[in-house]
């Protein structure tokens, strides 16, 4: 069953939530992992190509003590008007 777009937050915070070895997730595997459980989820979304995707994005970043390499990643998901037209992404 496919669930509304905005339960998607509420469920992504469940999936980081749930018990690992040392309480959070703590390495890439641990973070892989979360991101493939959180893209098995279905939700309500338009069924064309670029309605439901993963953007990841990566940087060296400055506002550390030492500079720092960060990998991050974002559920896109799209939104659609009462008419059925395109008005943004979640």
């Amino acid at each position: 069953m496919k669930q509304p777009i905005g339960s998607a937050l509420s469920m992504a915070k469940d999936i980081i939530d749930q018990p690992r070895s040392d309480g959070w997730i703590s390495s890439v595997q641990d973070a892989v992992a979360a991101i493939r459980d959180f893209a098995q989820i279905e939700f309500n979304v338009p069924s064309g190509p670029d309605s439901d995707g993963f953007l990841f994005q990566y940087c060296e970043v400055n506002w550390f003590s030492e500079s720092t390499f960060t990998l991050g990643f974002v559920r896109q998901m799209e939104l659609v008007g009462a008419e059925v037209e395109h008005e943004g992404y979640l």
